[in-house]
Formats: structure tokens, C-alpha cells, sequence
């Protein structure tokens, strides 16, 4: 019905009065206001119910507000007729409003979207001056003209924007239809209905993706046809001067590979969807240029049009609106062909070249619709049918316009996929294939993309990638990931020869630059001997550099200062092997302190932990990859296996596991790593794929076009990159690989590869290849192999000189072929690219040849070595002693030089035992004696005895018993004197303990005791041995310490071998006749006064004050262990530094010396003990620090975690921890209770209580016996468990029994023994009150005895039993004052558990004497001293005790303070001036 709009009406129509119209104004400015709530709306319902409330806002208007439109088409409002328009339509015009963005003419690379509430919109939103001439208004304009209609103008400008006949987004096409009437006129109501026809056909189950993909456009971004795309990019390009013209092609072609990549991307993505079962909504015949629209986002912009300055966010194809009566998508190579003549007018500006019998572009009437699938064996012969376009007129018009030859190849298979089942064998196969070769041409254009220079002919360039590894190079990057984390210490990667374990490896560098750390490499050589330990050296080597280099002047500092308490005076040991050591610490004396080291090698492997430790405290990561490690000496595996112990560090282990079994050492040393958290991979050979890409890559072509040539390698090699870089090499020389002129490319020739006879094995390979190289080359190469992995300059320089030849310019060109690598920095090292390669060459070689080279070789190196400082210029003197001794002997015939020889390894062998590497000296050695003349026992006597002794010695230190008695045998059988054989004597005797021949060994030593007119030892109580104890105590004390300490130093081999007998027969009659010690030591400190001081003193001095402490001595005793600490100062006599603490501190010093300080010492001890490789005495240190804290009373909580951790490491290293497990379960006794101690309560590693005394009681040791005596006693005394009649209080008497000498542990024990007897003595009657009391107060006459030698430990013990004794015999105020005296002694020495205890029990006293408050004020601060001990379940057994004797309120009493007058602070306990203070 028609009507006369008012002023709130909103009208439809177009026009400057249609804009300017009130109500259209008012709605305008509404939609403004909603806009942005409406496109922030995730789903649709939301957006309708904002338009809805629109729209009800303006029928809400005095007078109501109408949507009003016209049928009649007049310039003037009042001349139309209005009626008011449907809700529906209503609801699609304000949805169509809300969402709209203006569309804002002018310069294509402008920001061409904006909103569309500027005054240049018309009154549908549509741009004034985009819109038809006819059509536009200007803003003085009054009249309404420019409502004509003009259909050729609007048909320009929809095309130009959205074609409403082609309408097709993300596949869901408009109902509109090619056979719509083209007399009407496409209005802005017919779009509206194209676009909510759109949105209204997603449901509510789609709103989410409904709102993704609105046609909206974000900032800066904007979209074109792909014409309009290669207009602008070729103009751009054209007008940019700083191109050169021949570049220009060049450069549109990377500009147009974003775009084709998104392209192919669009496509592929819709064929997977279809593979699933998904409706392919892209038509075949869609698939044509016209309906390809790119979406990009502007950047800022850039200096040169070469660089782009957009970035392609998609490729896209809107579908032909009369397609949807065919919807045909076709087979894969229809829709590869189509997508073929898209690209090639994107990259050429225009269509191919078509035959004249065909059409412009593909339509379903020439495709073959009928045909097969592609299968995958694609048939040779081609179809009769010809292709639409001519492809080699097409590809020439490419090439011509120069485009690389890459590119047209791919276009060119791209339209060959015409021909479907019967196309070229290098057609592609799928979308996703060609997705992968524009990537590949996109990333890496030097590669995949630029044209191969002709001139030079290039030569095959295969790069030190990995190429099909993803899966593993993922897998380590996770473990990289995980060790940042700290859940995992690095990795182990194994597989055989060749398959690339080492460049995976490298792949971690990157990992490790990012976090700003530093990556190691050291890769160990099957055949060079070099210094000892030099590859790990190295290593840490170039860690110190590096870490010099970067650190400021004060963590520098820092370092140092932590260094030299790690290191100690062992940090000049370490030097020799990594020599940059002195900058880190440049204000260290670094002298070489082997001989005051136990076990050097040992020693070493505690250095370098340490300096990694250190380093790696500072460092944000260090990576440190161990290549070839089935080839390291066992030392260096041994040091790995420490060193990997550091979860700072990540490690990385490579190693071939086809050579594993050639090893058992390493076979051994491998299977402990099943204790450190370390990830497994194994690599096997690459597949075809991977084999492919490698190919690709070398020969600079997609990998669609090499598969074939790469299924004939990767059957040839199986897989193993390296047989497939050197059988390319080889393919190359014989021409079978090569370059094709026409068109700048490689090719081959693959039925002659095919058919070619290969060897399996990659060394026989490289040998055939290695004939056809020039002589200088292969003799470069032998020269190479002979040395060994790599070659230094230096040693090319000396080897030249010897061959007349430059060595150096030889390998520099051998390089060039990929037969070594010379990537150092300095260029001044060779290393054989694969030692493959490096065994080829050595193979090269007859066996005579080798020895002739080695020997050659060595003598020039080793005559420069020495006039250049011998034996101590580092490698250089190594490596020419290696190659002497591969020579052997049989290739000199001068017996002069093989003495020269023999000597020189002597020599280099006691350089390897001082560098810590005993395994490099023993080859060393034994080299020696091999150079040795027939009759060299008689005229090289003192080289054959050096040679033999120090084989032996070093056969002794790596366990190799059967071969210290071969050698002892020799000497002791042509020896001239018994002197010359007692080194060697000794030598056998250590041998015989290590192998546990406990008996034979002590024979030995007495029989060579008896050789030496030694007197027999007799046992202590003998009066001759008592007489020389009382001498030689009266001799001391008229000599000063002085007048010791200033003794010389005697070197006299035959003195210092027999010492070192005497300390050695030590441990053995310990345990088999403790009687004769006594003999031994004074017999060791005789020969000591009578000769002068030798390493073995400070041992002698401590033995003897063992014996004098266990004879009642205490006074004598303490000064022979303090001078034996004071010999420990001059490095000469520090050897045994470990040893000699233990024997000090664990049976003398604990009775003079604050039992703190004891703990100390011990941990001294464990660390000196580290540091000199004596790592037995380390270990016993570390278990008295640890026990003697316990009874120190120091925090259970940290003896605990203590205890835990050395079972943890000496069970490893397969050592006694019964004793420490003991200790460790009374620490969790006392803070977690009593019932922990049960079976099914253990969860830790080790074994529970019950099963450690089980087999305990089987061993019947003494010590083991009497600690779980002692240990049972306390616990059953602090729980008030007395009672039982499995409790046995008679320490004394168990000990007596033992002959055991007593410590600070089992005199602790004494004292637990005296509270037990007064207490039990109290609840009994009649003799066995009797006897209790008097066992109760011969512990305390002892405790006064031990207390006149050290108040500090004895003091508070003492009070305490005098305490319990006078309570026990009813004297009641001595008792009340000796218990104060107790406490204030034990708070004063810091036993905090003996300051509970005694407050214990003087609360339990006074509250038998009825004095409830102090005793209840006692029995608190007795939970707090327990508690601050860390015994929580002994404190609340006392909780429990209060409870029951006082009230509910049993908490709520004053403290300790507020009932006593004398307190507990420190100036308090040091004045003494307390009440009832004596």
C-alpha cells in the first residue's frame, strides 16, 4: 500500500536526496554505533539480534520509523511511490549495512577499505567517485540528477569488484545463474541478496566459521584479480632502475612465487578435503586465471621495488556460476594441467601458446573425462591425442623472456599432466609434489631456482647437510628441550659407517647458539696415538678460550677463586692437558704435581669434572658432542662417563655399533650408561625420499625430476649418505653425472647407472676412485692417512721438506673433491671428511709400504721435535713416536737407532704417566722394549731395567696382572743385584693385592723383607718392641717439631721401595695380625730418623701415632699425628694426603680436637683424596665426615641427604656401604618414627634395615657389628625402649672383645652405654643395681679421662653421667647442678642433641621432685632442641610424655628462660657465672 514517508522513515534507493534524507541520516549514524559491537559478535545470533534492535529503534521513533522503498525510478522523492518493505528484506539491508566496508578509489597500492562513514559515500554505500559517470553526485549538487542507468558501466564496475554472475567464496555459490536476463540492471538490492543469500546458507552449527570468513578485509590489507596482480608487479619492476634489464625476469619471477606457492596451496588443501570424502566445491573448469583473486598485506615501504613489499596471504578461486549445472572436478592430472596454465600466465603475462585447433583455455569438452586414474607406474608410451597448447613453443617463449630454466621445466610437466595415464615420466603426480618444488624454489633459489653457470663447467657440489633425518633431528631437539629442564643429561646417537651420525649431531649447535651457550666437539681417531688425552683436552681447551673470551674481569675472578678450591695444587696437573687453564687462573703457580698424586689418572677424571662443573655454573649451556667414541682409549671413556655425570651439560655420544664388539672395554663401559639419564637413537640408512633430497639438492633440481636417479643410488648404497656422496663423486668423474649445455642443467645417464657394477663396501669404492686421481694427489693422501684423521701445517710443513713436495697446496686441492675438510679458522688443519675416506688410502698401500711411510715419516717429525725442545714439545713429539712404533722395529736395521728409539719411548712414556694417560704409556713402554736388541740385558742393561719397571708399574695401575708377572718374571730373572729388582718386586706384590691374593701378597712382602735383613715384627706386647716404643718416645722428646720438619728428603729408590713395602703390609696385618702394627710403625719411623724424610713419613708418623693412642698415650699420640699433618705441607711428601688424614682425625685427633672439626677434616680428606686420584681414602673420608657428624649432632636432615648420597655413588663403584645404609635408616628412625623402619615402608633404592643386618650378621665384621650395636642403643634409649630384652648395653665389653681401636663413634656409643646403666640401675634392686651402677661409673671414669685431652667433647658427657649418677645414688642438689652444668656445656659446644637430652632429663628429675613448672619449662625447651636436631619423632614422643604428666593446657608454660637464672646466649655461656656454676 502506498504511502508519504515521513521524516524518521528510512528510504531504499539511491541519490544524493536518498542520502541526505533525515531518517537516513538517523539510520546511518545507528549503524555507526552498532558496528563494531556487530563485527566483534562471534556468532550469528548475536549479529541478528543487534540488527534487530536496530531495526526496533527506529519503529520505536514518535512517529514511528518505516523502511520504505520504490518500484518507480525518479530523480525527486515525492514523485516516487513508497510502500513499506518486508521484514525479511528489512533485516538483510541492516545485516548488509553493519557489515559493509567502503570501497575508496585511487592508487592500487593504497589502503583501498575503509569504513564507510565519510561523506563521499552515496546512500547505499556505495563510493561517489567509483561509481559510473552517470551515477556520481557532487556535494553542491542540489539537482537528483545521475540516476540514469548506464548498463555497461555498472557491468564494469561489479566485474571489477565482486561479478555477481560469477559470486562463488570458499565454494558456496550464489543462485544466480548465466541465464539471468541481461536487460536487468544489477541494482544494489540484487548484490544484498547475493550476500545474505551467502551468509543465510550457514546454519547455526557454522556461525563460528560463518564470522571467519566475512568478505572484510583487514588493515592494510587488500585484494586482486591475479591480472590485476601481474600488471601492477610487472610495472613495479619495469620502472625500477636499480634492476638491471637481464635481472628484471628474474626478479618477477620470485615476486610471483609467493603466489603460485599460495596457489597450489588453495588446491591441495581442497583435494585432501575430497580424499576425505569432503565435496570438491571447485569445479574443474573453474580452475582458469580469470577466477584467481590474491589477498595481500601491505608493508611499509621499502627502498627498492626488488625487494617485495607485500606479503600474499592467499590464493583463491571463485567459481563460474553455470559450473554449478556441471560440477565436474576431474582427475588429478586434468586439474595439475589446468593449474599448469594458470601459472604459466602468471609467470610469462599471458596464456600459452595454443594450437590452432584449440580453444583458449581447458573446458570439460576437451578433457577426457572418461579416463583412468593416474596409477603410480606410469606407462612410457605417449597418447596420439594432442594437448591444447604447444609445450615446447610455450617453454621456449619462457626461456626466451628469461625465465629461469627451473621454472619452465615445471610449467612444462605441469601442462604435460594433459595427456593424464599417458604422459612424461617426469609429469607430476599430484598437487601436493608440485606444493613441495615451489617451496623448495622459494626457500632456497640458489639451489632450486637461479640457472646453473655454464662457464666454468661447474663441478658437482654436494653440501654438508642433512637431508632426511626430521624424525631424528626432531627427537634430539626434544631431548635438548628436556635436558633444559634437567630431565634428561644428553644423548647417545649409534648406527654404522657412513650413515651420518655426526652431522645429526651437529644439528644441536644451533640449539645451543640460541641460548647464548657454547658447542664442543672432540672426535677421537682409530689410529692416532697422539698426547695423551689431547682429544678431550682439546675440547675443554677450546671451552676455556672461549669462556676467556667472553667473561668480564670480575667473573674471572670469581672463576679463578672457585678453581683453585676445586683444583687445589692438582690445577698444575691439569695444565698439561689443557694448557689454557693458566688464563682462568693467571695467579696460580701451574706446576705439574704427578708425583704427589695417589693415581694420576684418577686424579685427572676429578679435574676435569671440576673445571667443567665450575664452567658450566656459569654458562647459560654447554653442548659437548663425542664423536667416534669406540675409538677413545679406556681412560677418556672412563673421564666421558664422568664428565656426563653433569646434568649442566648436554653430551652427545656417537659411535658405530658395527664396531662395538671389536671392543669389549667399550662394550662395558657402554652398558653403564644405563645409569645416566641419556636418550637412545639409532640411525639406519636414509629411504628413498631421503636419499632423494640429498640428490635434489646436489644437482640443484626438484626433487620430482631426480627420484628416478635417486631409487638406482639409494639401491646401490642402502641408503648411507656417505657411500651416496662419494658414489656421486665417482659417477661424476666417469661422466655418468654431468652438465647438459643446451639447457643449463644436470643430468645422467640412468640405465648406465643401473646397469654399473658397485662395489658394497664404500672403501673398496673409494680405493677404484682413488686410482684415476693424479700422483701427487694419492701420495697427498697416503701421507694423510699415515698420520692419522687429521694433519696440523706444522706437521705438513716437516713432511714436505722430507718429500720435496708442498703437501699443503697438494690437500688444498684434494679438498676441492671432498676428500678432507679444511674449515679452521687458520686453515692450518686437515681433516679426512670421513675416516672411510682415510681408510682407503691407508689401504692403498701395501703392508710394507705402511711400515716404510711410518718410519720415514716419524724420524723427520721426531728430529725436528727434538731440536725444538724433545719429549716435551707436546703433539708434535707424540705423533712422531706413533708413527715410529707403527714403523716397528723391523724398519730399521741400525741397532744404534733402535736403542735411540727404545730410549725415546721410555721417555714418551713417563711424559703419558705424568699427563695421566697410564694406557698411552704402557704402549709406549712396551713399544720400547720391542726395539730392544737380542742380547739387551747385556748391552743395554739400564734402559732394558727403566723399560720393564715402568711396564710393569703401568701393567700394575690398568689391572693387567698376567702381564706384571711376565715382566717382574724378566727382571727378577736377569736382574745383576737385588736392588734392581725390588721396585719391580713391589710392583708384583700391589699386583697380587689388586687381584684380592691376600695371602700370596703378604708372603711376598715378608719374604722381601727377609731379603732385605729386615727383623722379624713381634707383637706388642713383646719387651723389645715395648723398650723401642719407650726409646723412641724419649727421642722424640728431646728433638723440637722443628728439628723433624726441617729433615731432609731422602731420594734413595732402595729406602723410599722399602717403606712403601712396610706401607703396604699395613692394611694387611690389620686384619689379619693387628698385634704386629705396632712393630711395623716403629719400625717405618727408625728408618725414617735414621735416612731423612720420604713420601711414605707423614703415613709412618700417623701408623705410630695409632698405635700410641691405642696403647693410652693420648699426649704422645696427638703430636706424631699433628707432625704427620705438618709433612702433608711440603708438596714432595703429600702423596698420601687422604690416607694420612683418615689415619690422623678417625682413631687420634677426635680426642683433642672439636668433634666440627673432625667432620671437617674428613671432608677435607674426601677432597684432597679426589683431587690426587686417591679415591679409597676419598671414599672413607667421606664415610667418617658423614658418621662423625651424626654423632656430632649436626642436622639430621643433612646427614641424611648426605648418607643417601654416598650409597647412591659408591654402590656404583661397587663399594662397601652396609655401615652408611645403618646410618641412613637412624636418621629416618629418629625424625619419621619407628614403624619407617618397616620392610614394606622402603622406598628407596637401597636395602631396608632388617635386610642390611641380616647380611651383616652373615659377614660378622666388628665394626659393622658394634655400630648397629651402637645405633640400636641410642634409638632404644631416646624412644625409652630400654626394656627389651634384645637391648644390649655392654658397648664396652663388645669392644674390648673386637681388639678394635677406639674412635670417636664407638666411645659415643661408651657414653650412651653410662645412661643406660644409671637409668636401668634406678628401676632395679639388689646386685644387679649393683652392677649396673658400677658399669655406669667406669663409663664416666673413662668420660674424665677423655675429658682431660678435650673439654669440647667430653666436658658436657661428663656432667651429664655425673648427673645420673648422683640421682641414681640420691643426691639429689649435686644432681639438680651437675644436669645444669650439662646443658650449659652442651649448648656451649653446639651438641644440640645432648643439650635435649639433658634437658630431658633434668625436667623428668625435677618433676619427680614435685617441681612441675621448671620441669615442664624443661621438657619444652627439650622439644625444641630435638626438633632444631631434626628428631621430630623423638620430640613428640616427649609431646606425649608432657601430656600425660601435666594438664590439656601443657603448651602453654613460660620458656626455658623464664624459670632458670642463668640463660643460654652466648656472652651468658661464656662467663660461667651462672647459679650452681662450680
Amino acid at each position: 500500500m502506498a504511502t508519504i514517508p515521513t521524516e524518521n522513515d528510512v528510504l531504499f534507493g539511491r541519490g544524493n536526496n536518498i542520502k541526505n534524507y533525515p531518517g537516513n541520516r538517523r539510520f546511518r549514524a545507528l549503524v555507526e554505533a552498532k558496528r563494531d559491537r556487530f563485527q566483534r559478535a562471534p556468532k550469528r545470533k548475536e549479529k541478528r539480534a543487534i540488527a534487530r534492535e536496530l531495526i526496533d529503534k527506529i519503529y520505536s521513533l514518535k512517529p514511528p520509523g518505516r523502511f520504505m522503498e520504490s518500484e518507480v525510478k525518479s530523480s525527486a522523492i515525492s514523485e516516487r511511490v513508497w510502500v513499506v518493505a518486508s521484514d525479511s528484506k528489512v533485516m538483510k539491508k541492516v545485516l548488509h549495512r553493519l557489515r559493509e566496508k567502503e570501497w575508496i578509489p585511487g592508487n592500487s597500492n593504497s589502503n583501498n577499505y575503509k569504513k564507510s562513514n565519510k561523506s563521499d559515500l552515496n546512500a547505499e554505500g556505495i563510493p561517489n567517485n567509483e561509481l559510473p559517470t552517470n551515477h556520481r553526485s557532487q556535494e553542491d549538487e542540489t539537482s537528483e540528477s545521475g540516476n540514469g542507468s548506464d548498463l555497461d558501466d555498472w557491468n564494469s564496475f561489479f566485474q571489477k569488484h565482486i561479478d555477481v554472475n560469477h559470486l562463488k567464496v570458499f565454494g558456496r555459490e550464489s543462485q544466480r545463474t548465466s541465464n539471468t536476463d541481461s536487460s536487468d540492471e544489477p541494482s544494489m538490492d540484487d548484490l544484498d541478496d547475493e550476500l545474505d543469500l551467502f551468509w543465510s546458507g550457514f546454519g547455526d552449527e557454522h556461525e563460528e566459521t560463518a564470522s571467519q570468513i566475512q568478505l572484510t578485509l583487514g588493515e592494510n590489507e587488500r585484494e586482486l584479480t591475479m591480472r590485476q596482480w601481474i600488471t601492477e608487479t610487472s610495472y613495479a619492476i619495469q620502472a625500477d632502475t636499480k634492476t638491471k634489464t637481464t635481472g628484471k625476469a628474474l626478479e618477477y619471477a620470485q615476486s610471483a612465487l609467493p603466489v603460485a606457492l599460495k596457489l597450489t596451496e588453495y588446491l591441495t588443501t581442497i583435494q585432501k578435503s575430497e580424499d576425505k570424502g569432503v565435496q570438491n566445491e571447485v569445479p574443474l573448469e573453474s580452475i582458469v586465471i580469470e577466477n584467481a583473486f590474491i589477498r595481500m598485506k601491505n608493508s611499509n615501504t621499502l627502498e627498492s621495488s626488488s625487494q617485495r613489499n607485500y606479503e600474499v596471504l592467499s590464493v583463491q578461486i571463485t567459481v563460474t556460476a553455470g559450473v554449478v549445472d556441471n560440477p565436474e572436478t576431474g582427475e588429478v592430472s586434468q586439474r595439475l594441467a589446468s593449474l599448469g596454465a594458470v601459472l604459466y600466465e602468471l609467470f610469462s603475462g599471458e596464456p600459452p601458446v595454443v594450437l590452432p585447433c584449440s580453444t583458449n583455455s581447458f573446458s570439460l569438452s576437451t578433457i577426457n573425462l572418461d579416463a583412468d586414474s593416474a596409477s603410480n607406474d606410469r606407462p612410457q608410451k605417449k597418447s596420439n591425442r594432442q594437448s591444447p597448447y604447444s609445450n615446447s613453443e610455450s617453454i621456449a617463449k619462457l626461456a626466451s623472456i628469461g625465465i629461469p630454466h627451473s621454472l619452465c621445466f615445471l610449467l612444462g610437466n605441469l601442462l604435460d599432466c594433459y595427456h593424464g595415464d599417458f604422459c612424461g615420466d617426469e609429469a607430476y603426480r599430484s598437487l601436493a609434489d608440485v606444493k613441495v618444488d615451489l617451496q623448495l624454489m622459494l626457500d632456497n633459489p640458489e639451489r632450486f631456482l637461479y640457472d646453473i653457470k655454464t662457464s666454468p663447467l661447474p663441478a658437482l657440489d654436494i653440501r654438508d647437510e642433512v637431508f632426511g633425518r626430521e624424525d631424528e633431528i626432531k627427537s634430539l631437539e626434544h631431548s635438548y628441550r628436556q635436558h633444559i629442564d634437567g630431565k634428561c643429561n644428553g644423548g647417545t646417537i649409534r648406527g654404522g659407517a657412513g650413515t651420518g651420525k655426526s652431522r645429526v649431531a651437529m644439528t644441536v649447535e644451533c640449539l645451543t647458539s640460541n641460548r647464548n651457550g657454547y658447542f664442543l666437539v672432540a672426535k677421537f681417531d682409530q689410529n692416532k696415538d697422539v698426547k695423551p688425552l689431547s682429544t678431550i683436552g682439546n675440547a675443554f681447551n677450546a671451552l676455556c678460550d672461549l669462556y676467556v673470551r667472553d667473561a668480564t674481569s670480575s667473573e674471572l675472578k670469581t672463576v679463578e677463586k672457585e678453581l683453585a678450591g676445586s683444583l687445589g695444587n692438582q690445577a698444575g696437573l691439569l695444565a698439561g692437558v689443557v694448557p689454557s687453564l693458566g688464563k682462568l687462573m693467571p695467579s696460580c703457580n701451574l706446576h705439574n704435581t704427578w708425583s704427589s698424586c695417589a693415581n694420576s689418572a684418577l686424579s685427572m677424571r676429578f679435574l676435569l669434572s671440576e673445571l667443567l662443573r665450575v664452567l658450566a655454573s656459569h654458562l647459560r649451556s654447554i653442548t659437548i658432542v663425542l664423536d667416534d667414541i669406540q675409538w677413545a682409549d679406556f681412560a677418556s671413556l672412563l673421564l666421558a662417563g664422568d664428565l656426563a655425570s653433569n646434568k649442566s651439560v648436554f653430551f652427545i655420544f656417537c659411535f658405530r655399533d658395527d664396531e662395538v664388539d671389536a671392543s669389549v672395554q667399550f662394550t662395558s663401559w657402554l652398558s653403564s650408561f644405563s645409569l645416566l639419564s641419556l636418550d637412545e637413537m639409532k640411525l639406519e640408512g636414509l629411504d628413498v625420499d631421503g636419499v632423494n633430497r640429498l640428490v635434489s639438492d646436489a644437482l640443484h633440481l626438484v626433487p620430482s625430476v631426480t627420484r628416478p636417479l635417486s631409487t638406482v643410488l639409494h639401491h646401490k648404497t642402502r641408503g648411507l649418505p656417505f657411500f651416496v656422496r662419494r658414489l656421486m663423486y665417482s659417477l661424476e668423474q666417469q661422466n655418468l653425472i654431468h652438465v647438459q649445455m643446451e639447457t643449463p642443467r644436470w643430468t645422467w645417464e640412468l640405465e648406465r647407472i643401473a646397469n654399473l657394477e658397485i662395489s658394497d663396501d664404500a672403501v673398496a669404492l673409494l680405493m677404484e676412485e682413488m686410482k684415476s686421481l693424479p700422483s701427487d694427489f694419492q701420495l697427498g693422501l697416503q701421507v694423510a692417512a699415515c698420520i692419522g684423521t687429521r694433519i696440523t701445517k706444522y706437521e705438513l710443513d716437516i713432511l714436505s721438506r722430507d718429500q720435496g713436495k708442498s703437501l699443503h697446496d697438494i690437500l688444498g686441492q684434494v679438498s676441492k673433491r671432498g676428500y678432507m675438510d679444511n674449515n679452521d679458522d687458520d686453515g692450518a688443519t686437515f681433516r679426512f671428511a670421513h675416516d672411510k675416506i682415510e681408510q682407503a688410502c691407508y689401504e692403498s698401500m701395501s703392508v710394507e709400504q705402511r711400515r716404510v711411510n711410518h718410519m720415514r715419516y716419524g724420524l723427520a717429525l721426531c728430529a725436528h721435535s727434538m731440536k725444538n725442545g724433545g719429549e716435551n714439545n707436546g703433539e708434535l713429539f707424540f705423533t712422531a713416536l706413533n708413527q715410529i712404533n707403527r714403523g716397528g722395529p723391523t724398519a730399521v736395521d741400525d741397532s744404534n737407532q733402535k736403542g735411540i728409539i727404545a730410549a725415546l719411548n721410555l721417555k714418551g712414556g713417563v711424559r703419558a704417566m705424568q699427563l695421566s694417560d697410564t694406557n698411552a704409556a704402557y704402549k709406549l713402554f712396551t713399544s720400547g722394549i720391542s726395539f730392544l736388541g737380542v742380547d739387551h740385558w747385556e748391552s743395554q742393561y739400564d734402559l732394558s731395567i727403566g723399560l720393564f719397571d715402568a711396564a710393569a708399574e703401568a701393567a700394575c695401575v690398568l689391572n693387567k696382572s698376567t702381564e706384571v708377572a711376565s715382566l717382574c718374571e724378566q727382571v727378577v730373572r736377569n736382574a745383576r743385584c737385588y736392588d734392581d729388582q725390588l721396585h719391580c718386586l713391589y710392583t708384583g706384590v700391589k699386583a697380587l693385592r689388586q687381584a684380592e691374593l691376600h695371602r700370596e701378597a703378604m708372603s711376598s712382602m715378608f719374604e722381601i723383607l727377609t731379603h732385605l735383613e729386615e727383623e722379624e715384627l713381634r707383637p706388642i706386647q713383646n719387651n723389645i718392641v715395648r723398650s723401642k716404643i719407650h726409646q723412641t718416645n724419649e727421642l722424640f722428646q728431646r728433638r723440637s717439631d722443628r728439628d723433624i720438619l726441617d729433615m731432609k728428603i731422602t731420594h734413595n729408590k732402595k729406602i723410599i721401595t722399602l717403606l712403601k713395602i712396610y706401607e703396604l703390609l699395613g692394611p694387611s696385618l690389620h686384619f689379619t695380625m693387628p698385634g704386629l702394627l705396632a712393630a711395623m710403625s716403629l719400625r717405618m719411623i727408625e728408618i725414617t730418623m735414621e735416612n731423612g724424610l720420604t713420601p711414605i713419613a707423614p703415613t709412618a708418623f700417623a701408623l705410630y701415632g695409632e698405635v700410641l693412642a691405642g696403647d693410652g698415650n693420648l699426649v704422645d699420640a696427638c703430636r706424631f699425628g699433628r707432625l704427620a699433618l705438618k709433612l702433608l705441607e711440603k708438596e714432595a711428601l703429600s702423596m698420601h694426603k687422604a690416607a694420612v688424614i683418615l689415619m690422623v682425625y678417625s682413631p687420634i685427633l677426635w680426642a683433642a680436637e672439636p668433634l666440627q672439626s673432625v667432620v671437617e677434616a674428613h671432608q677435607l680428606g674426601q677432597k684432597v683424596g679426589h683431587q690426587r686420584g686417591d679415591w679409597l681414602y676419598a671414599g672413607y673420608n667421606w664415610h667418617m665426615s658423614i658418621t662423625t657428624s651424626f654423632f656430632a649432632g649436626q642436622d639430621l636432615n643433612l646427614v641424611r641427604r648426605n648418607a643417601k648420597s654416598f650409597i647412591s655413588v659408591i654402590s656404583k663403584q661397587k663399594g662397601h656401604v652396609d655401615n652408611m645404609i645403618l646410618i641412613y635408616w637412624q636418621t629416618v628412625a629418629l625424625s619419621e618414627g619407628l614403624h619407617t623402619l618397616d620392610e614394606e615402608q622402603n622406598d628407596e633404592e637401597f636395602p631396608c634395615e632388617s635386610d642390611v643386618l641380616l647380611i651383616g650378621k652373615g659377614k660378622n665384621v666388628p665394626v659393622f657389628v658394634i655400630l648397629n650395636k651402637v645405633l640400636m642403643l641410642i634409638r632404644k634409649y631416646l624412644f625409652h625402649q630400654l626394656e627389651d630384652d634384645v637391648v644390649d648395653i655392654n658397648i664396652s665389653s663388645r669392644i674390648a672383645e673386637s681388639n678394635e681401636t677406639l674412635r670417636a663413634t664407638t666411645l659415643l656409643g661408651i657414653f650412651f652405654e653410662g645412661l643406660a646403666c644409671f637409668k636401668l640401675a634406678r628401676q632395679s634392686l639388689g646386685n644387679k643395681r649393683v652392677a649396673l651402677l658400677e658399669q655406669g661409673e667406669s663409663v664416666l671414669a673413662r668420660m674424665r679421662f677423655y675429658n682431660d685431652h678435650s673439654t669440647w667433647n667430653f666436658e658436657n658427657k661428663m656432667l651429664l653421667l655425673e648427673a645420673e649418677r648422683m640421682y641414681t645414688l640420691d643426691n639429689f642438689d649435686q644432681a639438680d647442678s651437675f644436669y645444669q652444668q650439662s646443658i650449659l656445656s652442651a649448648h656451649k659446644h653446639k651438641f644440640i642433641h645432648e643439650e635435649a637430652i639433658a634437658s630431658y632429663l633434668l625436667g623428668e628429675f625435677l618433676h619427680e621432685q614435685r617441681l612441675f613448672k621448671k620441669s615442664k619449662s624443661l621438657l619444652l625447651h627439650s622439644i625444641q632442641c630435638f626438633e632444631k636436631w631434626g628428631a621430630f619423632a623423638v620430640a613428640r614422643r616427649v609431646e606425649t610424655i608432657i601430656q600425660s604428666k601435666f594438664s590439656s593446657d601443657w603448651n602453654t608454660f613460660g620458656t626455658y628462660s623464664d624459670v632458670f637464672t642463668f640463660d643460654l646466649t652466648p656472652d651468658a655461656v661464656s662467663s660461667k657465672k651462672r647459679q650452681n656454676w662450680d
